[in-house]
């Protein structure tokens, strides 16, 4: 997302509502990584009053969230805060001012009260577009890869997942791109190379993500024998997760579409289920393990009652290094 503080700064300094230089705010050294994380800090003298500063960083924010943040931050910071947004549509302006939370649109929107006050119809952004109920499969595959790279929640290259998981850059880009405007990650630039890590703790990520995750298996299928080479699902993968008893038929994934079944091997009641998949469980699947990963495990068995099956996911999770 664009640093917006520069143009902050010259927008209210034109209009006369910013006054002398800024200090940078560590917020990560008052409050919650999951707060601290929404914005960037700086205090200043705004409207002829010193007060602090908070700047958006990520997409995805919503009035009821800034209404709360803005109560949270004003007990943290000794001062209500005022808060700077890329852009706002009418509604969302409309419910900061009944909340009588001060904020600024660069260049556009300006509520300062009772001087600074600018809200040109032009201001207003149009209502941003509803976001899909679940990520994409390129986008939910991402998201799983950072959320369990054996080397931690670091800034992970873009070169690096295009050998690893997405080879296309335009399809790697989108996938991106989706997480960013769901603030499941964030990316930034050193010259040519580009890089993207977990918006947060993974575990945050994780726990914040799961109503936009859904299961990766498409259907199952029942052959004679499963193909060798394809990493355990199901509670087959599970069994050796976990402390939970393994019990036939046996399970594993496969990428929906690349495999080829002779009409004869299939079966209606017996043999082994093949689950397909609508990403490669390769791709996910810890190395030497043999099953698929935990977190798509976690996807694929969560609709199940079995109170057995519920704990048993519940510890597999916890082998998690989050």
């Amino acid at each position: 997302m664009k640093d917006i503080f520069p143009e902050l700064d010259r927008h209210l300094s034109s209009l006369g509502a910013a006054e002398g230089r800024w200090d940078v705010l560590a917020l990560e050294d008052v409050a919650p990584p999951a707060l601290a994380g929404w914005y960037r800090g700086y205090e200043g003298t705004v409207a002829r009053k010193r007060r602090p500063v908070l700047v958006a960083v990520h997409e995805g924010l919503k009035p009821d969230v800034v209404v709360d943040h803005a109560t949270r931050f004003s007990h943290l910071l000794g001062s209500a805060p005022v808060f700077a947004f890329p852009s706002l549509d009418r509604e969302f302006a409309r419910r900061l001012r009944a909340a009588r939370i001060d904020f600024v649109v660069p260049r556009r929107l300006v509520h300062l009260p009772p001087r600074f006050v600018l809200l040109p119809e032009t201001g207003y952004s149009e209502p941003p577009e509803r976001l899909p109920a679940h990520l994409s499969p390129t986008a939910q595959l991402v998201l799983l890869w950072l959320l369990q790279a054996p080397d931690g929640g670091g800034w992970k290259e873009f070169g690096t997942l295009r050998k690893r998981l997405v080879p296309n850059r335009v399809y790697l880009t989108l996938a991106v791109q989706e997480l960013e405007r769901r603030d499941f990650a964030e990316t930034r630039r050193d010259g040519l190379r580009k890089s993207v890590r977990p918006a947060g703790t993974r575990r945050a990520v994780w726990t914040s993500a799961q109503e936009a995750l859904s299961s990766p298996v498409l259907r199952t299928r029942r052959v004679v024998k499963a193909p060798a080479g394809l990493p355990a699902a199901g509670l087959t993968a599970l069994a050796r997760l976990s402390r939970v008893n393994d019990a036939p038929p046996r399970c594993v994934a496969a990428l929906r579409r690349s495999l080829a079944f002779k009409t004869d091997s299939e079966r209606r009641y017996d043999g082994d289920v093949v689950q397909e998949w609508k990403y490669d469980p390769r791709l996910l699947a810890p190395a030497g393990g043999g099953t698929v990963d935990p977190l798509s495990l976690f996807l694929s068995l969560r609709t199940e009652t079995d109170p057995r099956v519920q704990s048993a996911l519940g510890e597999c999770l916890e082998t998690i290094r989050w």
